[in-house]
């Protein structure tokens, strides 16, 4: 090394502006202290890359759970599994969207107990509810603007065909016509 530091203690090497605005590296941390205005910032000088590798080991973001943020103003690409839960994921507007590509889903709510979204190999959006519960509409309508509904009927022929008994406990408003079938009948 052309610059070797060894001091058997916390404060091994320190480089700043002032006492109070410096980067200091401290047994096995390196601490930016002073940096409130701009923030820290790792940066290049002519667009190369900036990588960061733990070899099998972990690189972790908000250590020790202080409630910061994980912030990108830039695309981030890749491939990589979670093993940890979000609180929430947040995608502005003006940032994009989410997307998964093949045969990808996106998991809602705890292992193993999760609803999915993902398109199927016919290029169709599947909801799927965890096992044995349902999907409810809490707030608001479900509007489907073109395309048909298919109820236990995989290739609905009409804008809703139900495969089964229709129960209802309301009125019924028709802007049309009502056809039955052989040996229907209207009760009552």
């Amino acid at each position: 090394y052309a610059l070797d530091v060894l001091y058997n203690g916390d404060e091994q090497f320190r480089v700043g502006r002032s006492a109070s605005k410096y980067v200091a590296i401290r047994d096995d941390v390196m601490q930016f202290t002073g940096m409130t205005g701009n923030g820290m910032r790792i940066q290049t000088s002519d667009n190369s890359d900036i990588k960061f590798s733990a070899g099998t080991g972990d690189i972790i973001f908000d250590y020790a759970n202080s409630g910061g943020k994980v912030i990108s103003f830039a695309d981030i690409s890749g491939s990589a599994t979670s093993t940890g839960s979000f609180a929430r994921l947040e995608i502005p507007m003006n940032a994009g969207s989410l997307n998964l590509y093949n045969n990808a889903e996106l998991r809602l709510g705890p292992e193993p107990y999760h609803a999915t979204l993902n398109y199927n190999n016919n290029g169709n959006l599947d909801i799927a509810a965890r096992a044995s519960y349902d999907i409810d509409i809490t707030h608001g309508n479900l509007l489907i603007t073109e395309g048909k509904i298919g109820i236990n009927n995989a290739s609905p022929t009409q804008r809703l065909v139900v495969g089964g008994t229709i129960s209802g406990s309301g009125d019924l408003h028709m802007g049309g016509n009502i056809r039955l079938g052989p040996g229907g009948v209207i009760q009552g």
